[in-house]
Order: structure tokens, then C-alpha cells, then sequence
């Protein structure tokens, strides 16, 4: 597996790129575009004036759209998504199906319900 450590710079774009590994990471700095991200470990970072679109975030993957970062669909899987105050992010509206949410050593842990216009909303 290749490790990635990578920034997206002004004028840049990343397509198609999966982030595997703990301590990979891509980070969209101003101006850079990240197109089509899956992230199982790692994380992906937005910064303000940076985008993102097509994100999957699974069990052990971390977003984080600062503000004036924008992102759309966003598909969260169980991973951490961090929204600052001040982002635009769209989530891809999704629900829980014949899922355990309790029960299982995650302490503190909740479900989320999103649609396209709010985020964190408590099932």
C-alpha cells in the first residue's frame, strides 16, 4: 500500500484518490480541489477556499472542512466528520438499516440521520 502524504495547492485537482493507511492524509489548501475521495483510515482536510466533492467517509476515516472549505456529498459511513462553523457542506442523504447503534463498546458514540441540508441531526 502507497502511502499517501499529499496537498492540493491552488490550480490543483485530486481525482479518484483512496486514503488507507492511519497516518495518510490529503489536505485541499485554497484554491485546490479534491474530486471523489474515499477515506477508510487517515484523513482528508479542507481548508478555507478549498473544495471537495464525492467523499466517502468509512469506520476510521476523518474529515474536516474548516471554515470557508466547502464539500459536497458527503457520504458518511461511520467515519468522523468535522464540520467548523462558517463551511458549506452538503451531506448525500442516507439511512441506517439493520444496523446496531448500542450495545457494542463504543461508549459515548451516536447515529446520525443527515439529508442534504442539515448535518449531526440525533436519530
Amino acid at each position: 500500500m502507497e502511502k499517501i502524504s499529499q496537498t492540493i495547492s491552488s490550480g490543483m485537482i485530486c481525482n479518484d484518490k483512496t486514503i488507507e493507511g492511519p497516518e495518510d492524509f490529503i489536505f485541499v489548501s485554497s484554491g485546490g480541489t479534491a474530486i471523489n475521495t474515499t477515506v477508510y483510515l487517515g484523513a482528508l482536510f479542507i481548508s478555507s477556499d478549498g473544495l471537495a466533492s464525492g467523499i466517502n467517509a468509512f469506520f476510521g476515516g476523518r474529515i474536516k472542512v474548516q471554515a470557508g472549505g466547502t464539500a459536497y456529498k458527503i457520504v458518511e459511513n461511520g467515519g468522523n466528520v468535522i464540520v467548523e462553523d462558517g463551511a458549506v457542506v452538503t451531506f448525500v442523504p442516507h439511512s441506517f438499516s439493520s444496523a446496531l447503534v448500542s450495545g457494542i463498546g463504543w461508549g459515548g458514540h451516536l447515529a446520525f440521520r443527515h439529508d442534504s441540508k442539515q448535518h449531526h441531526s440525533k436519530i
